[in-house]
């Protein structure tokens, strides 16, 4: 896969063309830095135009992300974490039992010593995932069926993403970022909605959110939250 750094002072900051074997263009904003993804023998001065068209769009997502790193708090005792669209404070209260026991406005670690912040982040990251498999895998399920689609879903996969919530292969794989597990519920269905969608729809049409619509009436709602607090839920 071939790749050209680039560097255009007047846009202000560095990005990276990536050819690949896809059919569109796109431009990914990460902490690793800006890349472009284009199409296999597309000319790289058209990448250069397309991202120089879309700069403002690029300049306000690394300005998000610069907002995440001031915002994101280190996890620790006495920090809040959103789980299931509530703020909880980390707490700690001393038990043999080393668990975690998640309350309307905490988080306890009930643990023989205080937590150390690696044994905070490593205990938080085993219960969004465990949580996200026991809740998402079986609505995955559910919804397929509720559009008919239940003998394209082949697997439900969880992994930590740097720019997806959720992904649909052809292949019907389906694969979730377990960091929605602080996202509210009603954001949750709508993620998944989205992603099962895509076993008749792959592609973001016209046809795909009328299906969209047809299985979560308010998912623009759902949708606008996920985006004003993508931030927020990243705390890893």
């Amino acid at each position: 896969m071939p790749l050209l750094d680039v560097c255009l002072p007047d846009l202000g900051f560095d990005y990276t063309i990536v050819e690949s074997r896809r059919k569109t263009a796109a431009i990914h904003v990460m902490p690793q830095g800006v890349e472009i993804r284009i199409p296999l023998g597309v000319d790289h001065s058209w990448a250069h135009d397309f991202i120089a068209d879309k700069q403002n769009w690029v300049k306000k997502k690394l300005n998000q992300q610069q907002g995440h790193i001031q915002r994101v708090p280190s996890l620790e005792l006495g920090t809040q974490v959103l789980f299931l669209g509530a703020w909880r404070t980390l707490k700690y209260q001393q038990s043999p039992r080393g668990v975690l026991q998640v309350e309307a406005q905490e988080i306890i670690f009930l643990f023989a010593k205080p937590p150390t912040q690696p044994q905070i982040l490593a205990t938080l990251q085993a219960y969004f995932k465990w949580q996200a498999k026991e809740l998402l895998v079986s609505k995955t399920f559910g919804i397929a069926q509720q559009i008919h689609q239940q003998d394209r879903l082949q697997k439900v996969m969880f992994r930590r993403t740097k720019s997806k919530w959720g992904h649909c292969t052809s292949s019907g794989n389906i694969q979730y970022n377990w960091l929605i597990m602080g996202a509210p519920m009603a954001v949750i269905d709508y993620l998944i909605c989205h992603e099962v969608c895509h076993l008749q729809e792959l592609n973001h049409s016209k046809k795909f959110w009328a299906l969209v619509e047809s299985v979560c009436p308010d998912y623009k709602v759902q949708r606008q939250w996920l985006k004003d607090y993508a931030m927020e839920l990243s705390w890893c």
